[in-house]
């Protein structure tokens, strides 16, 4: 336990630093001046402040996260810098999906698919195939969330689905850890869409999606 005290308090120092080196490089890399800079510099604020929400002031620090993420998407938009703007939605959306868990859920989640969403216009299968399945395993995983607040049917067959289109590389790439993965991530939600209208259906699908495996 002591061990553990002091690992957390030794990363959470280590985060605090680098927090407070990226302020004071934003006092030079100004968004005037500087505004590639700028907004890498803010991703990397937000990256910082995402890791430290872990530790501490989960709600707090999250806020100054998307805070920090907003920016950097001032800068880098989908036209001029169109790789950097589909990694920070994504990091966006990682942050909305963890903030959902402290308050605001159902509107939370809904913020944290539009970011992936957004970055899965960049990041396609064909250019950007491992960001594409990060983010899209993100999705999916966002639909889940979103099936414990609201229309669950639906939702998870939306999971499913983003599941099962990440399947297709990571079958392509014979990952099998990856594939192992996806099967425990794939099995139970299709098994709970057997409790709804259509079991014949939905167990069709489900035998089909674990056959690929």
């Amino acid at each position: 336990m002591l061990l553990r005290i002091w690992s957390g308090r030794r990363q959470r120092g280590k985060l605090n630093k680098a927090i407070q080196a990226f302020e004071e490089a934003l006092k030079i890399r100004t968004v005037e001046k500087y505004p590639v800079e700028y907004a890498q510099t803010q991703n990397n604020l937000g990256n910082a402040y995402g890791r430290l929400s872990g530790i501490r002031d989960k709600e707090e620090n999250l806020t100054k996260a998307i805070h920090a993420f907003k920016e950097d998407l001032k800068i880098e938009t989908a036209e001029k810098y169109p790789v950097g703007y589909a990694q920070t939605q994504n990091n966006l959306g990682n942050a909305y999906r963890m903030l959902a868990g402290v308050r605001n859920r159902e509107d939370n989640i809904t913020k944290a698919i539009q970011a992936y969403k957004a970055a899965l216009e960049i990041s396609t299968v064909k250019k950007y195939p491992v960001d594409y399945a990060q983010t899209q395993g993100n999705l999916g995983n966002a639909y889940v969330d979103l099936a414990g607040v609201r229309n669950r049917e639906e939702n998870l067959t939306k999971a499913i689905q983003v599941f099962a289109e990440n399947l297709k590389l990571e079958l392509s790439r014979n990952l099998l850890w990856n594939m192992h993965r996806l099967r425990i991530i794939l099995e139970p939600h299709m098994m709970i869409l057997l409790e709804f209208e259509d079991k014949e259906e939905n167990l069709t699908k489900a035998i089909q999606a674990l056959k690929r495996l």
